[in-house]
Parts: structure tokens; sequence; C-alpha cells
């Protein structure tokens, strides 16, 4: 599998560590689970755009919390045209 970001060196896995529960890692660590960082961002993907929250309120992956508002308010950040806006930033 690959990523549809390039994304190279160690912040790969610093831009994803907020994904993972204590004790768990993306880099060998003999003190900690070694998990997939793929597998942490399709659950991620799956939390924003496929869950339905129909049956509980919010989702929660590593320290990351998603809920049923998440994905309009990425969309609405994404677009530029949000509250979230800095236009003064050059």
């Amino acid at each position: 599998q690959t990523c549809a970001l390039p994304i190279y060196g160690d912040f790969k896995y610093k831009a994803f560590n907020s994904l993972l529960e204590p004790g768990e890692s993306f880099l060998d660590d003999p003190n900690k689970t070694k998990v997939d960082m793929i597998s942490k961002v399709h659950q991620a993907y799956n939390a924003v755009f496929v869950e339905t929250y129909d049956n509980c309120y919010e989702k929660e992956i590593g320290l990351c919390s998603f809920s049923k508002g998440t994905k309009e308010m990425l969309i609405e950040i994404a677009s530029l045209l949000s509250s979230y806006s800095d236009y003064t930033v050059l």
C-alpha cells in the first residue's frame, strides 16, 4: 500500500503520532507495540468520511477524537472561506 501524499523521512511518523495509543509506535521499540501507520491513517479516514455516528457520539483514535461534525469542519477549513482563514499571512 502507498500513501497518496509523498511524506519522507521521520516526518511521516511525527505527522501521525497523534493517532497512536499509549504504548504504540510506528517504529521498532522494544517497550511498545509496533503498529502500521497506513492502518492508523485508514482508521482516521474512515472516522471522518465513512462513519455515520448513528450508534455513538464520537470515535477516538489515539489522542484524536472524531465526531459527526469533523468532516464538515475539515471541509470548511480547507475551503479557505471560513472563520479559520487568515488572510493576513503572506
